[in-house]
């Protein structure tokens, strides 16, 4: 472990204490210039974005530097400034990749920011010279790349452990002994995992509505996805130790991808799939590593609880010396042995994800725990003296009535009755935290052409569980903005037009209530009407692994409120929904 470029020039928000965990990166003259489009803080807690950042050092005569976005002296973020790598302080035109991560969809607009204040055209079609190439990956880009597609030369589809290396490697070559952008499509096209969006022209019906994509002579009609069948060769943690980001000072440690219970809003049981586990022993010593500059390990995984060795993970890590923080724990998994391991490795509040308030509503989403697991899940945090508790819930879901809504207030009243006695004789006050989301349809899940709640509606919800809430006491809810939520289901399932919406806020200074209404009326977008199941999705083209009436099959279940069967331990022998 080294301690790399610690001296901070005017507009950076990098830390002196930033060390590197791991050998440096192979250097040559190759320069890729990794961009996560927020802010420093933000960036580095993404461990997806260092996992990338050590895949391309890594990489044959190729250096990788960093770029965030701008910020002033007081850590505020400046879009207008130019931005420059955090290693040497090139401009992006001193690169030859200038390669985009893309997890969250509320940093798109950053992206084209970032692009007009390099002085380099967002749209590729605007782009003369071959170099520099804009490649972009990362979930959200997996997901529905189209709303970017026009800003990007190349869009990478899946896990960048899978192939993105030899897609490195001919765009090396390719730099090396041409200019010509025509000759790079041509040699790039069919590459496993890449999208070439100048390749493919979308189509839109009298109405104004998306009425399909169609490649171009040499492009394939279908993109598929990447993904490693094992991660046992691949390590996945904190590539740099900084205290300052937004999990402080946890090294982030991945032990799952992909989830076997397949809730029917979530992405990470269909679209990451199959559910894949790294060995125990593997993960213990690259904790041990981890613990050589941090006292806490946070464990990445969509379910880490499902990782068959959870529990000797958290004791092994315990045994280091470590404290163990992990993203969540089933409701079903919160038994005694395990919230006392948790407790004695240092966690003083952990989650509680019913995600609805009734029996039926979890149905649904088949989320199938019952009342009484809940509720024992609960008696087993209070037991073990976690004082604060943190409560997941949706409002908004498919098929939702007044009386799923009231049965929020009814389960968090009885999860804070359970709470109670225990607060009096240990001699303090606790506090239940609600956090409440609205759902947001998202590609390639059964809900994918589910509307979203009219916003009027949601408001009324989350005014009458505020006032339900709060007046039990000891209870605080906490809702996602409005506005955010409708940014989000946006550019989740819009085609290409979504380009015209992003340079459109970004001309406007980000102010999306000055542009997205009327971009939302010229596209034909109704957000709050299901998508037909005879019209075509932007996101077609990506081949996931998922049989094709899968997610209708699983549509019809949820609205049947039947729950499905999770994943087999061992997946031998599953033809589920055919990704294995």
């Amino acid at each position: 472990m080294r301690r790399v470029g610690t001296t901070a020039r005017a507009g950076d928000h990098r830390p002196a204490a930033e060390r590197l965990v791991g050998p440096p990166s192979s250097g040559g003259r190759f320069r890729v210039a990794l961009i996560f489009p927020n802010t420093y803080p933000v960036g580095m807690a993404n461990l997806g974005f260092q996992t990338v950042c050590r895949l391309v050092g890594e990489q044959p005569d190729t250096v990788c530097e960093r770029v965030f976005l701008p910020v002033d002296r007081g850590g505020r973020p400046r879009p207008e400034r130019a931005p420059v790598s955090l290693e040497s302080g090139r401009p992006l035109t001193a690169f030859d990749v200038i390669a985009f991560a893309a997890p969250f969809e509320a940093d798109y607009l950053h992206m084209v920011q970032m692009l007009q204040a390099a002085g380099i055209a967002p749209r590729a079609v605007q782009r003369r010279a071959a170099w520099p190439q804009v490649l972009v990956g990362g979930t959200g880009a997996s997901l529905n790349p189209e709303p970017i597609a026009p800003f990007a030369d190349l869009i990478f589809v899946g896990e960048a452990e899978a192939a993105l290396p030899p897609i490195l490697a001919t765009l090396r070559e390719l730099r090396a002994t041409t200019g010509d952008r025509a000759a790079v499509v041509a040699t790039l096209a069919g590459a496993p995992g890449l999208y070439l969006p100048a390749g493919y022209t979308p189509a839109f019906d009298r109405g104004g509505r998306f009425a399909g994509l169609t490649p171009q002579a040499g492009m394939s009609p279908t993109v598929t996805r990447q993904w490693l069948p094992s991660l046992a060769e691949t390590p996945t943690h904190s590539r740099f130790a900084t205290a300052d980001t937004a999990f402080g000072d946890l090294f982030l440690l991945e032990i799952s991808r992909g989830c076997p219970r397949q809730c029917r809003f979530c992405t990470a049981g269909y679209f990451d799939n199959p559910p894949r586990h790294r060995p125990l022993a593997a993960l213990l010593a690259e904790a041990k590593e981890g613990l050589r500059w941090s006292r806490k390990v946070g464990l990445v995984a969509p379910s880490p609880s499902d990782h068959p060795d959870f529990l000797p993970l958290v004791e092994g890590i315990a045994g280091l010396g470590g404290e163990v923080s992990p993203s969540s724990i089933r409701i079903d998994h919160l038994r005694m042995e395990v919230v006392e391991a948790l407790v004695r490795s240092g966690n003083r509040s952990l989650t509680l994800a019913p995600e609805a308030g009734s029996t039926r509503m979890r149905d649904v989403i088949s989320k199938e725990f019952q009342e009484p697991e809940i509720l024992a899940a609960a008696e087993n945090l209070a037991s073990a003296g976690i004082a604060s508790a943190k409560l997941y819930m949706m409002v908004g879901l498919p098929t939702e009535g007044d009386e799923d809504v009231a049965a929020i207030v009814d389960l968090v009243a009885k999860v804070r009755a359970v709470f109670l006695p225990h607060w009096r004789r240990a001699g303090h006050t606790g506090r239940l935290t609600v956090s409440l989301n609205q759902f947001i349809p998202k590609p390639h899940t059964p809900f994918q052409r589910a509307p979203l709640e009219p916003f009027p509606a949601v408001a009324a919800k989350v005014a009458y569980l505020k006032d339900a809430l709060e007046s039990l006491g000891n209870v605080r809810l906490k809702a996602e903005p409005p506005q955010q939520t409708l940014i989000e289901a946006a550019l989740s399932r819009a085609d290409r037009r979504g380009a015209d919406l992003l340079e459109r806020v970004a001309a406007a200074g980000g102010r999306w209530r000055k542009v997205l209404p009327a971009w939302l009326t010229e596209t034909a977008a109704d957000l709050h009407q299901p998508i037909p199941h005879d019209a075509p999705l932007p996101w077609d083209y990506l081949d996931t692994g998922l049989i094709a009436p899968y997610l209708r099959r699983e549509e019809m279940r949820g609205a049947k409120a039947k729950t499905n069967r999770p994943c087999p331990p061992d997946l031998i022998g599953c033809h589920k929904c055919g990704v294995c």
